[in-house]
Order: C-alpha cells, then sequence, then structure tokens
C-alpha cells in the first residue's frame, strides 16, 4: 500500500499545488521529498532518487532558465517522482518541456505561499502513517490465522486501540475442547 503523488498532492500542505505537466504520473508511487539547491549535471543523480518528490526554487538556475530542460532529464532519467518549483524565478515551462514530461508521465507543479519543511513534513507524516497500518495488517492476519499466543493478541489489541478506541470495542475467543 505505497502512497501515489496524487494522494500526497491533495493533502491540505499541497493546496497551493497547481500541475502544468505529467498528469498521468500522479499515479506513480512516491517515497521521499527532497530540495533542490544547487545541484546540477551528475550532481542531480547522486542526491535524488526514484520515487522522491523534488522540491526547488530553480535558484541554480535563475539566470539560465534554459537549463531546466537537462535538470527535467536527469530527474527522469533517475525515477524521480516529480519536480515542484516554488514560483519565485518562474511561473511557467516552456512547451517543449511540457511536452516531454507529458511523454515521460514525469509531473512539474508550479506552487507558492508554503515552505519547503511544511511540505516535507506532510509526506513524511503520510508515509509513516501506511507503514504502520501495513504492519498492522500483517501482525492481524497473523492473529486471524492463529498463529499469535494470547499475550501477543493481547498487545495487538492494545495497538489498535490506540487507532480506533472511541469508535470500537474488541473481543477475542477462541474455541476450547470439553
Amino acid at each position: 500500500m505505497s502512497m501515489t503523488l496524487g494522494e500526497a498532492v491533495a493533502l491540505d500542505a499541497f493546496k497551493t499545488f497547481k500541475l502544468i505537466a505529467g498528469e498521468k504520473g500522479l499515479k506513480e508511487p512516491i517515497v521521499t521529498v527532497g530540495m533542490m539547491d544547487y545541484e546540477m549535471g551528475d550532481m542531480i543523480e547522486k542526491n535524488f532518487r526514484e520515487g522522491e518528490l523534488v522540491l526547488t526554487t530553480l535558484v541554480n538556475i535563475k539566470d539560465d532558465l534554459d537549463r531546466l530542460g537537462e535538470i527535467v532529464e536527469r530527474l527522469i532519467k533517475v525515477g524521480a517522482a516529480g519536480l515542484a518549483i516554488k514560483n519565485i524565478y518562474i511561473e511557467t515551462i516552456p512547451q517543449s518541456i511540457e511536452k516531454r514530461c507529458n511523454e515521460a508521465n514525469f509531473p512539474i507543479f508550479v506552487f507558492h505561499d508554503v515552505f519547503f519543511e511544511v511540505l516535507i513534513t506532510a509526506v513524511n507524516d503520510l508515509v509513516k502513517t501506511q507503514l504502520e497500518m501495513e504492519d498492522l495488517e500483517v501482525q492481524i492476519d497473523r492473529m486471524l490465522s492463529g498463529e499469535m499466543n494470547r499475550f501477543a493478541v493481547r498487545r495487538l489489541v492494545q495497538q489498535l486501540y490506540r487507532y480506533f478506541g472511541e469508535y470500537v470495542q474488541v473481543a477475542y475467543a477462541k474455541a476450547s475442547e470439553v
């Protein structure tokens, strides 16, 4: 149950995001968020990874925005989830880059009025919650299959209670031979 980029940008922290290219890439998984400040050339491949949403102001190319195509190509090569540009130096992208992003299903967003840290925290919190839920699903499957002793079941129920406590009561019964 991995999170898609579309799910991430649906979070409230991303409300100022405007998708400008690569809409089909919203279905791809996102595993982390990173920031691009000065990275160019080979540094992109070294500093970013598959499934990473890259946040930037493009300060590194603010005086030479023609280099955006190279950045996009390298991020596509790495398998990055997408590029989100804070609109300090750029409001839109050239049509040639938009076309390439659409071909590669590589989303590019423009956004404003939100700090990078807020976006990073929102995604990391969601990823952490999803990982916890996946672990709980495995534990519930183990419980239902009878693999757990009563102490492990009790521990699991206590852990589940933290998520559902005010809505659900849990009971565990096991048939015994008479």
